[in-house]
């Protein structure tokens, strides 16, 4: 069954018409959720080739579509998998690079964040150790809020 439903969907991807288009990468971004691994892998390859024709045209839309279901392939099946079932075309090749290289780039930028604002918070704590519970009750502290209010959220408790 899911055989059938496959082929289909990849003849409505190499359509013409953006309307039939849309929904197949509707039903291919629902599919990379809802189906077992085992039966990604199986239909992996058409699936890719079909979505890598949709990668660099001019309308963004698509082409932040395609980016998506990557990702989430990547996450499914695992990145050198996802690369290999592209074989010889360069534009996937790059797209999946750039894929993998936004990742990398984003989850050091989240670490060094969170190492710097773990380290702005013990400074704000060993700067006034001698100041009491009243005179700390508020202290500026970058987060998201801004000031923080010792007596609502308490850096105490991250140290």
């Amino acid at each position: 069954m899911s055989n059938e439903i496959f082929t289909t969907v990849m003849v409505f991807l190499d359509s013409a018409n953006r309307e039939i288009v849309k929904s197949a990468l509707g039903f291919i971004k629902l599919s990379v959720h809802v189906y077992p691994t085992d039966v990604i892998r199986e239909h992996l390859k058409p699936t890719v080739k079909s979505l890598l024709g949709w990668s660099h045209g001019h309308r963004n839309h698509f082409k932040m579509q395609v980016r998506y279901i990557c990702e989430r392939l990547i996450r499914k099946v695992g990145y050198e998998e996802l690369l290999a079932s592209v074989e010889d075309n360069e534009d996937g090749k790059k797209i999946l690079a750039n894929i993998k290289k936004r990742k990398e780039h984003a989850k050091k930028k989240k670490a060094k964040a969170a190492e710097q604002q773990d380290q702005v918070c013990v400074r704000v704590h060993h700067v006034s150790p001698m100041l009491s519970h009243d005179q700390l009750s508020d202290a500026w502290c970058p987060q998201p809020g801004g000031w923080i209010n010792f007596r609502r959220r308490s850096l105490w408790q991250r140290l």
